[in-house]
This record gives structure tokens, sequence and C-alpha cells, in this order.
């Protein structure tokens, strides 16, 4: 077969259900018909919007301006036939070349595929109701929603609400679920599983005839992940990938394009890493100053680090049996990095924060009695570090940067993230999970930490799974961890009924206590308490779903998230004893009427134990 005489072909896959990124495209496709091709770079792509009945291709030609054909058939960009469809397109219209970057751009959501049926992703969404709150533009406004995005204009209308804040609020109200896999499509509804993201790239691959795509990029947010990564290792050389959000104004195109036109003849470790330097030199110039972050994950190295993980598995998995190394697998959990969806971790800042942990009182001195498997966990993490090695570019994570570094929140992302706690059905199909082991480390994790023990009225709970005494007058534990009285003197035994995560606030007005806690805590309280939230404040509770208080107690199970789907979450609560776990810092008594508030979006509160969740409050 002849050797192709283009060096690049660039093909860009608009996927665009919403007004934000559909205006962001026409920008893009604008920008890059200015621009032009090359005789040795061309740039291809396909624009699927919230606002055109069909979807185009378009071939920016060289010099300048567009080649563009309506399809006769509206695609679907979550459907596997249509990608490839695509790129077929592409190389059957004389776009073929040496080298090739795939990009996909539109929302993305990582490894958490939304539950149920992928055929309507945006009834996942959006709620039906939307109960604004107390700071919103219009207090008390309830706005009713049918299925994302005809839906804003109508509640934008009848309630008078400005277009762009209904947005917001919807937005805001369904955080947790709102990129829906990836690149969803609005017309039909569908999105991109994991899996089918895997079948796409495969037959692509196939389809251009080559071993593997040089590059793939994914203009889509929290697609940095390890479980993303190898799922798509087969079909693609390099991946660039944020473990962050992509801002909409998303990747800057005519800059990459324009440099690379210039050099034509980049590898494409060169281009990866033009990729990122131009992506975060675009963003620092910002006047809006956003915190982002690319990086390029060698595909070719995905084995190292996945035999790595499944290696570390092996050696956390008795730890969950061991009082001492259960709390500091928490605690490193907790104080690991994570991004916009919380259960997303930094994957070498975890194992670094298990090492640094293993090696502060008092596990230090608990590893002392059991020394040699602590030995093996940090061993085991320090190899999962240095296969990823995002400072010497030599290793799985080949280039990484931020904005800011010196003042950023993510200062100390590594550029490749892992889905750590909770577990989706879907979780244990993908490939790095089924290699690993890691999705029934994460169901062991989960089971032992929320579920053994957390009965009401029972002996045991959090406490009890740690092995140390509910209450005490601060004796030691084996291996020297220090238990504080978490008792009121006059009062019944309490037990830990709640987690509170960094970033809550407390204010005990009675005892003048007002604290933002900077680490992972619990509320300790007697048995089958009683707490206060608004009305309308939704519940997430183990096989019932989610359930919205109205007045009439809910009864909240072991595991249960408190808050979900809304930005702020208000509850008062009985007396309790506060412990902050991974501070230090002695128990606190807190006096009935305390008031808590959490970032539901960031930091949900989650039950330990069975109570009553009341509204509105008392």
């Amino acid at each position: 077969m002849a050797t192709p005489n283009l060096e690049w072909t660039v093909m860009i896959y608009f996927a665009a259900p919403d007004q934000a990124l559909t205006d962001v495209a026409f920008g893009h496709l604008d920008n890059l018909q200015k621009l032009g091709s090359s005789d040795r770079v061309h740039v291809v792509g396909q624009l699927d919007t919230f606002t055109t009945p069909t979807a185009s291709r378009f071939f920016v030609k060289v010099g300048g301006g567009l080649d563009q054909i309506d399809l006769p058939v509206n695609p679907n960009t979550g459907a596997v036939d249509d990608l490839v469809d695509f790129v077929k397109w592409v190389k059957d219209s004389g776009h073929e070349a040496k080298r090739y970057l795939l990009v996909l751009n539109g929302h993305g959501n990582g490894a958490e595929d939304f539950p149920g049926d992928e055929s309507s992703p945006f009834e996942a969404v959006l709620p039906q109701a939307i109960a604004l709150p107390d700071f919103a533009e219009k207090p008390g406004v309830t706005l009713e929603l049918g299925n994302a995005p005809e839906a804003l204009a109508v509640a934008s209308e009848s309630t008078g609400l400005s277009a762009e804040f209904v947005n917001t609020a919807a937005i805001s109200a369904s955080a947790t679920k709102m990129a829906l896999a990836i690149i969803p499509d609005n017309s039909p509804p569908d999105a991109l599983t994991s899996r089918e993201l895997k079948e796409a790239l495969d037959q692509s691959k196939d389809v251009l005839g080559v071993e593997k795509i040089h590059i793939v990029g994914m203009d889509a947010c929290l697609m940095s992940m390890v479980e993303i990564a190898r799922q798509i290792s087969d079909a693609s050389a390099l991946m660039v990938a944020s473990e962050q959000t992509i801002p909409t104004k998303s990747w800057p195109y005519r800059e990459i394009i324009e440099k690379l036109e210039k050099n034509p003849t980049f590898e494409p470790p060169e281009l990866a890493n033009l990729i990122v330097g131009e992506y975060v030199a675009f963003y620092e110039a910002s006047p809006d100053k956003e915190q982002v972050a690319l990086s390029v994950c060698d595909l070719g190295k995905t084995g190292e680090l996945t035999k790595a993980m499944g290696d570390l598995v092996k050696v956390l998995q008795p730890c969950l049996s061991i009082k001492e190394l259960r709390l500091a697998l928490v605690k490193a959990r907790f104080s690991a990095l994570s991004f916009f969806i919380s259960d997303f971790i930094d994957l070498f800042d975890f194992c670094s924060e298990l090492i640094g942990t293993l090696e502060q009182e008092p596990f230090k001195a608990s590893c002392s009695e059991i020394a040699a498997l602590c030995e093996e966990v940090r061993k085991a993490c320090k190899a999962v570090m240095q296969k990823i090695r995002p400072d010497v570019g030599t290793g799985f994570v080949a280039k990484s940067a931020i904005t800011f570094p010196a003042k950023s929140l993510i200062a100390k992302a590594s550029g490749i993230s892992i889905y750590f706690p909770l577990i989706l059905p879907i979780y244990g199909e993908l490939i790095f999970s089924n290699e690993t082991q890691w999705d029934e480390f994460l169901k062991d994790y989960m089971n032992t930490f929320f579920l053994h023990g957390c009965q009401a009225g029972s002996a045991k709970s959090v406490t009890s799974l740690l092995n140390l005494p509910l209450g005490g007058n601060g004796s030691n534990s084996k291996g020297g961890i220090e238990v504080m009285k978490s008792n009121a003197a006059s009062a019944p035994a309490r037990t830990p009924c709640l987690v509170l995560l960094k970033g809550t606030s407390i204010n005990d007005k009675a005892n003048g206590i007002t604290r933002k806690l900077s680490g992972l805590s619990f509320l300790d309280m007697t048995p089958n308490p009683k707490v206060n939230v608004k009305d309308g404040t939704k519940l997430d509770i183990p096989g019932e779903g989610i359930k919205a208080s109205s007045g009439t107690p809910l009864k909240a199970t072991p595991g249960t998230q408190i808050g979900v789907q809304a930005p702020l979450l208000e509850m008062v609560v009985p007396a309790c004893t506060l412990r902050e776990v991974t501070t230090g810092n002695p128990p606190t008594e807190l006096s009935d009427g305390t008031s808590i508030v959490a970032k539901s979006k960031d930091s949900p509160i989650i039950a330990l134990a069975e109570m009553s969740v009341v509204s509105p409050p008392a």
C-alpha cells in the first residue's frame, strides 16, 4: 500500500447536546476555517449540535474555508456505529494519513457510567421538579421539569427566571449525575458507555488500518482515569485527557493546529505534549484564571500499571481485617486529592498518602507489630507510583500540567485518577477492574466501612469495626491508637451515626462552637437518632433509591447519602459528639440543635446507622 502524503489527520467529533457547547463548537469551527488545513495536515470533523436538525461533516480546506455536507439522517453520538461511520468517512474522503489524532468533544463522566437505561440519559440528569434554595434568584419557586434540554426553556418562560439561571439550577440540582457517560446526545437521547467507547475505538482503529490510533484526545470532563485508559489501550497509543473538569471553552484548537501545521512531522508524543502545553497556556492567559489540568498517558504502559495495581489490591485486602490498617486506609482515602466527582481520586496521591499515613503516629507504632504487612503495603504503593512517574516523563503519565501550580487547589494532581470508593453495578464489567480485582476490594472496603456492625442500638459500628472501645477513659488499643471518650456523662452510649467530610461546617450556638471541618469526621449519637432537614431534601437510600423528605419521617439506613442532587445541605442534629478522626483533635461535645451545613455535591453526609430524617425542622 502506498504511503499517504499527509503527515497528520486531525479528526474532531463534536457532540454538543446543549446551547453552551453548541455555541463553543461553532466558534471553534469559525476559527478553524479561518486558519485552514495545510498540504500535510488535514482537519476534519463532525458537528452534532443542540440547535440544528441534523449533523454535518466538514473538511477545513487548505488555505481556509469549509467543505461541508449535511447528513441525510441525524446521527447519534452515543452510538458505536455512528462514531465508526464518521472515521470511515474520513478515510474514504481522501484524508488518509501517516498519523491520526481523534478528539472526542462533549460531556464526560469518567468511568462512572450512569445507572439505568442508557437510551434515556437526560432522564437521569434532571429531576421532575427542582425546589430552588433560599439563596436562589426567586426563593420558594419550584421548577417543573421534564427531560433536558427542551424543558429548560419551558421552565424559564413559566417562572420568569432567566434561562441561564434555570440551566444553572438544573445542573446544580443534579450534580451527582450530570455528565452521563461520554459524549451524550439529546436527539436521540443516548451516550457512549465506557464499554461502548472501547468497542467504537477498536473498530475505528481497524477502519484506519493502523495498529493503534496514534492519539485519542478526550476534550470532555474527568476522563483521565486508569479505568478509561485500560478500556482504550488496545486501540490507542496515547491518551490526552483531564482528571479535572474541562471548561466549556474546551481545547484551544486553533493554537494547537497552527503549531502542528508549522511542525507537521511531529511524532505523536510531541503533538500530545504540545496539546497539554497549549491548553494550560490558554487558561493561564484567560481572565477567568480557571484551575485546569491535562495529561498525556502512554497507553503502551497500561499493562504494567494494571499489574502493579493488582499487586496493591492483594496487600490491601488483608488490611481490612486489621483495625489499625482499616483506619489508615480511611485516612489516606479521604486525604487524597479528589475532583468534581468526589469518588474520583488521584491514584498517585492516594498511594503517597497511604505511605505517609503509615509513617505517622499512631499508625507507625501499630506497624511495628505488623511490620511485614505494612512493608508490603509501602512497597506495593511505591510500585504503583513508580509506574505512573508523572515527574520524569518516562512512566505511564508521560506529561502532566496544571494552571497556576504554586497556588492551585489541585496542585497534587499527577495526571491519572481512579474510582474510589463507591461502586456501580457495571464497574466490575470494565477490563481494569477484572484484571486488578479493584472492584472486589471496593466492595469489601464499603462493606467493612459502612455496613459491618452499623446497626442502630448495636454495641458495634464504625468504632467497633476499627476495634476501638465505645467510650472509655483515654485507654489505648493494641498498636497505640488512643480512644477518646465520646459519651456525655449521663447519656446512653453513643455510636458513630454520620460521616462528615472535609469542608462541612458546624455551628453550635449554645456552646459557641463554629468550625469548618478539615478532614473526615464522625458524629456519635445515641441509638435511633432524629435529624431535621429542609423540606424536599433528597436521600439516596441503599436498595430503595432516591426519596424526598416531605413532612413524613424517612428512615435512613447505613450507607444512605443525605442531601443528594442539591448544591447545599442543611441539617439540625441532636446532642452528639464530634470526632475528627483524621486530625487528631479531641472529641467535641455538641448541643441539641447544632446546625450542620455541607456542600452536598462535594461533601455528602453519609449515615452509618439507622435514623429518622424529618422535615421541616422543628
